[in-house]
């Protein structure tokens, strides 16, 4: 069996060869090694440049952290970069202060009460992840690359995905072709598909993968801030038109079924009593395929 050294220091000495490692056409070994040390010089002024256009922004939110919750705006957390080696990951928090206190550390999933309101919506545009443009200058990170994990958790990844060191091999970055694709991880079950595409992406990438990639998150942040911007743009029409059924509501309820004379849904919902109202064998084939599709969903 083929088999991949791991880094020194960092787990068993020997994993299998990764089972994605084959399919697609991939770039000459020598053109990546040609490419990585021209990837982090750009990757570096890239993250330069926005960091010095992001900066009031960034100070801006941090601001708007601090003043909506307890604790301060800025948080570190450690994670596992290239070679195992871990380093601080810097974020703007979104959790409420010591979340972890009473729930230990776990992934948030959908709806989680730890995250504060302007967290959720840091979140669902990735605003709270500017600050890791200072680990890329750090040489932590790279602007595009496997997303990084906590030490903690890779430790139960690696029991259950042997091949999950192999992401390792390069640096993590902000935007890859996994989180591109799939949504963020919420438990171990889930990982298993991420990991395929980060192994793909590590066995493959190239100047032109990184461009796609590139123009992938341009187009997704794009929408997010869009999305954003379309709703605050007419957010107060709404909240005046939902104060006018508000008020309404209080002042004239809405009238029940028995008031308005309309027939109950246990009247409505009963089984044809003569075969003259029967649908005829048209309309009962579209009924039960309507009531296998909801089924279904």
């Amino acid at each position: 069996m083929n088999t991949t050294t791991s880094p020194s220091g960092y787990g068993d000495q020997h994993v299998p060869a990764s089972p994605w490692d084959i399919g697609a056409r991939k770039p000459r070994r020598w053109i990546q090694h040609l490419y990585t040390p021209i990837k982090s010089a750009i990757e570096w002024l890239a993250a330069l440049s926005l960091l010095i256009l992001c900066l009031p922004l960034m100070l801006f939110l941090a601001l708007l952290v601090k003043v909506t919750s307890k604790g301060p705006a800025f948080y570190c957390q450690r994670r596992v970069g290239k070679n195992g080696r871990e380093y601080n990951l810097f974020k703007l928090r979104t959790m409420v202060k010591d979340a972890e206190k009473t729930s230990g550390i776990v992934w948030s999933k959908p709806g989680d009460p730890r995250i504060t309101p302007i967290g959720r919506w840091l979140r669902t545009t990735h605003l709270d992840e500017l600050p890791q443009l200072v680990n890329i200058l750090c040489g932590h990170m790279s602007l595009i690359g496997p997303r990084p994990e906590r030490p903690e958790i890779i430790k139960e990844l690696e029991r259950r995905y042997p091949h999950y060191r192999q992401r390792l091999r390069v640096k993590p970055g902000v935007t890859g072709l996994a989180q591109m694709l799939l949504p963020a991880d919420t438990d171990v079950a889930g990982v298993r598909r991420k990991l395929a595409y980060d192994l793909y992406y590590v066995d493959r990438f190239s100047p032109m993968l990184d461009i796609r990639i590139s123009i992938s998150t341009f187009f997704y942040f794009s929408a997010e801030v869009a999305e954003l911007w379309s709703r605050l743009a007419v957010m107060k029409h709404g909240k005046h038109v939902q104060r006018i059924l508000d008020q309404l509501e209080r002042e004239e309820p809405m009238p029940t079924d028995e008031e308005t004379g309309m027939p109950s849904p246990n009247l409505i919902d009963r089984e044809p009593a003569t075969a003259s109202e029967r649908p005829g064998p048209i309309l009962a084939a579209s009924e039960n395929r309507q009531t296998a599709e909801s089924t279904a969903r």
